[in-house]
């Protein structure tokens, strides 16, 4: 697939991996290792950037706002060997502040047989 109609461009590394994107005002930028996305950078309109590093099931993410650091949140992805299960998310700043006692939200998900969620819930049910 070389474009798609909602992005200006697509350019592609030497192993056929999707390594700039242009959509509108916004650019994505990924990087791999090993075939696997590692980053992924976006820069939008307004001097916001969103910085996404994958490590494993470890992923960490951090949206800036003209440069200080607005939220960054941590996310465990946990599967039972068949897809994923669970998704646990921790806030470590918020709205520019760092959070005083960072608390994990456990969100389960129920995958279909395409292994997209099909049901989401929190620890309560909700």
């Amino acid at each position: 697939m070389t474009t798609m109609p909602h992005l200006a461009a697509m350019d592609w590394d030497h192993d056929n991996q999707l390594q700039h994107a242009t959509a509108g005002t916004e650019q994505v930028y990924f990087q791999y290792v090993g075939g696997i996305r590692s980053l992924k950078y976006t820069e939008k309109q307004g001097s916001t950037t969103e910085k996404r590093i994958y490590f494993g099931p470890f992923e960490l993410y951090r949206k800036r706002i003209n440069g200080a650091l607005d939220l960054e949140r941590e996310s465990l992805h946990v599967s039972d060997g068949t897809g994923r299960i669970c998704i646990v998310e921790t806030k470590a700043v918020d709205s520019g502040s760092s959070v005083g006692s960072p608390t994990g939200i456990w969100r389960y998900q129920l995958s279909n047989h395409l292994g997209a969620a099909a049901t989401r819930s929190t620890a309560p049910g909700r």
